[in-house]
């Protein structure tokens, strides 16, 4: 199966699991978790992963079970485009499916890490303009926080 040229995603309820770690207290039918698994990669999909409870499914009886049978599937297009989505699974309510929420995390990590691209080698005057830029910054202060400070001024060169 091709991927699609297009942005796009799927949510539902799809009534098996990827692992049998999802599923707790009924048996896994392994074929059809090879099928959906087969389905995903097939399709050059990405299972988002969940936040909060691990299972999205009860049965609600006395010999309890559990599963992770909802999910959002999300083309890579998508996911390049809202790279900080994220799913949390929302206290279960009258539903023996427990709500999923999507929404984009907000986490501060830190400072971006530098990157060095491998395509930046093919352009013919790389080397000089990084020379370049890097003499004409001379920031003040000590060797660690100079070259970061160096670094960074050289960026746009």
């Amino acid at each position: 199966m091709a991927s699609f040229p297009i942005p796009w995603f799927i949510r539902g309820d799809f009534n098996t699991v990827c692992d049998s770690s999802e599923r707790i207290g009924v048996s896994c039918n392994m074929g059809s978790m090879r099928n959906f698994n087969s389905f995903i990669l097939r399709a050059n999909e990405v299972d988002l992963p969940m936040n909060g409870s691990a299972f999205t499914w009860t049965n609600s009886r006395d010999k309890a079970a559990w599963a992770r049978l909802d999910r959002f599937l999300v083309s890579p297009i998508m996911l390049s485009w809202f790279p900080n989505w994220s799913l949390r699974c929302l206290p279960r309510s009258v539903s023996d499916h427990c709500p999923i929420l999507l929404g984009e995390s907000k986490q501060d990590w830190g400072p971006i890490p530098f990157r060095f691209f491998n395509h930046w080698l093919e352009y013919n005057n790389m080397m000089k303009d990084v020379v370049e830029g890097w003499k004409r910054c001379s920031p003040k202060g000590a060797a660690g926080s100079s070259l970061a400070a160096k670094v960074k001024e050289t960026k746009p060169d």
